[in-house]
């Protein structure tokens, strides 16, 4: 099982890849933190946004086809797509984003 982190200038921007990788199979499923404020370095100047997370959950057998999917789609020009490893997951979890996530 893998998690995926990633986020996105709105709500509407993270549901809309949210619902694209569940109904692709990518991703059994797709969690939404609505509200964080993101300070960074971007083109020189110290910037600070409004941006929402996205925690995309799947299998490691997709993890390729979930970063180019987020690669193209995502609005962002450098978006940040991390991807997490659970060094334990419950059996009827893990067994379930299997199943959601079957090619």
């Amino acid at each position: 099982m893998i998690i995926v982190y990633s986020t996105f200038p709105s709500a509407q921007e993270a549901r809309k890849c949210a619902r694209a990788l569940v109904l692709r199979k990518l991703a059994a499923c797709a969690n939404i933190i609505p509200s964080v404020e993101s300070h960074y370095v971007w083109k020189g100047k110290v910037r600070r946004s409004k941006e929402v997370i996205l925690w995309v959950k799947g299998t490691r057998s997709r993890a390729a086809q979930i970063k180019k999917f987020l690669e193209l789609n995502h609005p962002y020009d450098t978006p940040a797509i991390l991807f997490f490893r659970p060094q334990s997951v419950n059996k009827a979890f893990r067994k379930w984003i299997d199943k959601e996530s079957r090619e």
